[in-house]
């Protein structure tokens, strides 16, 4: 059986088209919020949706830095990137998408920048903004260098006279020394 070259061609061109037919290119979703804010101290979680993974891998780099966090769930260290801090979570797959959330713990200054989960070896890309704010004041901690008096108290719940020394801790003295209250 001879083929006439157009058929040969018209084959090859219908086979790869197939291939490429059932191959999918990934794409990154770009519904997933983009910008993120969040206080010095707190955990921020970045969502990367990506459909039709395959075998594709996807990273996550720290723009500002020029820093590679991770590829896949491999987190690296490297330049303050650590691993206790930042982490790359994958919750179950939905349908057609693969998550990759970047997790970043006791969010710093230094952490504020943009942060691009990409599909690797392509232009496809997503850009996250984090913005650190002012962490809320710490609580304020009592003086204790003040004199506390708990006599009422302590009369009212009918502390022995034995026991009535310690309602007020700086009159008790221990071998010269006043106890060190917390």
């Amino acid at each position: 059986m001879k083929m006439e070259f157009s058929t040969v061609l018209l084959l090859v061109f219908i086979c790869n088209f197939d291939l490429l037919v059932g191959q999918q290119q990934s794409q990154i979703d770009q519904t997933s919020p983009m910008n993120h804010q969040a206080n010095v101290g707190n955990t921020v979680r970045m969502e990367c949706k990506v459909k039709n993974i395959g075998s594709s891998t996807v990273t996550w780099t720290f723009v500002n830095h020029n820093v590679l966090i991770s590829s896949g769930y491999e987190v690296f260290i490297e330049k303050g990137i650590t691993e206790t801090r930042y982490s790359v979570q994958r919750p179950a797959d939905s349908g057609p998408y693969s998550f990759f959330t970047l997790v970043i713990a006791g969010l710093q200054e230094e952490d504020q920048g943009h942060y691009k989960c990409a599909i690797k070896g392509t232009e496809i890309s997503s850009v996250h903004n984090l913005n650190i704010t002012e962490a809320a004041p710490p609580p304020v901690i009592p003086n204790v260098s003040q004199n506390f008096n708990f006599t009422d108290c302590c009369v009212t719940e009918g502390v022995s006279a034995t026991c009535m020394p310690a309602c007020t801790p700086y009159s008790v003295s221990v071998g010269g020394y006043l106890p060190y209250i917390t």
